[in-house]
Parts: structure tokens; sequence; C-alpha cells
């Protein structure tokens, strides 16, 4: 864990650094002399921050207006370090978001204890934060695949289709189903026919730009959704990943065996006017590619 002691006064930093070495904490001490010195020290990233009031150049409740600007250190505790005994002076520091205050001279088990209660309160917000990650990547994104599930990209498309609108850019969307998928669960097996999803997905991944949004759509079927770009671009991209997959062995697939059929469409064009006409018309064009006789990419 990370300390950082901000005390104008070098003896008091060391006074500070003595009673959490002694107490066997497992941290990392860092200080600085002033509120401007600490926002820059700060940038390392730190767990707690122990910050005097009365500085030079900037004090603690500038210091403290200033590393709560940043969206980072909202959730880092800072203790202030005061010598006065003042109420109105205390409340004001919380009401800035100060997390708590010692009065100097401290009492060495007191400043240890509010440290050790605000270090723990940290590392709980932490393992909270990183659930709640977990639990909205878990929310939008297919379990199998790893791409976005049906539900998220339906969002990215309507912020996206509104964004094409606006700025009159286009943006184009593919629609591609595995070819014959059936049969490949029915004579290699689900586990094999799962393979086959993920690792369509993961050459999806890696061919497209990191702009362009990739999801699942339904059991075999993946849409793309390529902001800034026209259709011929887009089918063309299409037909790389497809000429890509034909190139692979997976499982016990071998090369060749694997293709899929794609339908491309754009906007703008006479046929599209909303999110919804978009992947209307991309269907319509994979099912002319699926009747043309399938392993095809046909722009709508």
């Amino acid at each position: 864990m990370r300390v950082l002691i901000v005390d104008d006064s070098k003896e008091i930093r060391a006074e500070v650094r003595r009673i959490l070495h002694e107490a066997a904490i497992d941290i990392q001490a860092m200080e600085a002399e002033n509120g401007a010195v600490a926002l820059k020290v700060a940038m390392q990233g730190v767990d707690v921050v122990l910050c005097d009031i009365e500085m030079p150049e900037m004090d603690g409740f500038q210091f403290l207006r200033l590393f709560r600007a940043r969206a980072e250190n909202m959730n880092v505790p800072v203790i202030l370090l005061t010598g006065r005994d003042v109420l109105q002076e205390k409340i004001f520091g919380l009401e800035s978001g100060a997390s708590d205050y010692v009065t100097k001279p401290f009492v060495p088990g007191e400043l240890l204890a509010r440290v050790k209660v605000q270090l723990k309160l940290k590392a709980l917000q932490d393992d909270l934060r990183q659930a709640n990650d977990r639990l909205r990547e878990m929310s939008i994104t297919d379990y199998l695949t790893g791409v976005f599930n049906r539900r998220h990209f339906s969002e990215l498309l309507s912020a996206e289709f509104r964004r094409s609108v606006r700025y009159k850019v286009p943006v184009s969307l593919a629609i591609l189903d595995v070819d014959h998928f059936k049969d490949i669960n029915d004579n290699f097996g689900h586990v094999a026919g799962d393979l086959v999803l993920s690792e369509l997905a993961h050459l999806l991944r890696h061919s497209f730009r990191t702009t362009d949004s990739i999801a699942r759509y339904g059991g075999e079927e993946f849409v793309v959704l390529l902001p800034h770009t026209q259709v011929d671009a887009a089918k063309l991209a299409v037909e790389k990943v497809l000429a890509a997959l034909r190139a692979l062995a997976i499982g016990a697939l071998p090369k060749g065996a694997l293709t899929f059929s794609a339908g491309v469409a754009c906007y703008p064009s006479d046929a599209v006017d909303s999110p919804e006409t978009l992947i209307t018309v991309a269907d319509a064009a994979l099912y002319k590619a699926k009747g043309a006789g399938r392993n095809r990419v046909l722009a709508g």
C-alpha cells in the first residue's frame, strides 16, 4: 500500500514514517514538503494521503481540492493533519473531501489506527469497484466468445447511427453466419461447434479495427459495426476475414472446411433510414449470399 506523507516539516514526515514502519504495516511511504509537490508525487498512484493543512506554496485545503479534481483520486482517503483543534476548520476540511482528521501533536496509536481504518476502507472499495467492473463486463459480453452480446451491440448501434446522421459520415454493418453449422455440431459434436465460434470470434477481434464493434448476434451469427466506412470498404474487410477463415484448421476441421456467408449494408443509402433498417438490409444481403451458394459476401 502506498502512503503519501505531506508536511513542510521534515521531522514530522520522519516521525510519521517511523510510526508506520514500526507497526510493521506493509507500505511504501512517499513524501512531499507541500501540496504542489504532493500532486506530482500522487500521480504515481497512492492508497492513502496524510496531509498537513498549513504549508507554504500550496496548503492542505488547496491540495485537497486539486487532488479530488482528478477522477482516479476520488476514492483515495486523505487524512488531514493540523496543529489547531478548530471545529470549523475540521468541518470545512471534511466538507471539502477529507476522510479524517488527526490533531498534532498526535498520539502514535491514534494515528496508526486511523491510517489502518482508511487503508482497509480503500481496499474494500477497490475490491467492490473491481467486482462491479467484472459484473459490467459480464453483462455486455457473450460468455462463450468474449465479444459483445446482442443487447449491448444494439446500444452501440443506436449511438453510432445517431452520430453518423448528425455528422453526415458513413457507417456500415456486416452480418456473418457460419455455413452448415448444424452439420458441424452433428458430425463433430457441440464442443467442436463451440470451438469454431470461439476461434471465429478471435479472428474477428484481430481482423478489424479497434474502433469497430463485434458481437455475437445469434447462435452462429456475428455482427460487425464499422464506423466511418463505406459499403465497398466494409465488404472488402469482411472478404479478407473469410479468406483467413478458409485457411484455418480448427479442431478436426481441415483447412477450407469452415466458411461463412455475410451481408453488408451501409448508411447513407436509399434503403436505410434507421438502425433497424440497416440490420434489415444487411440481413437480406446475407440470405442472398446463402442462396447464391454460401461462402461469400454480398452487399445490400
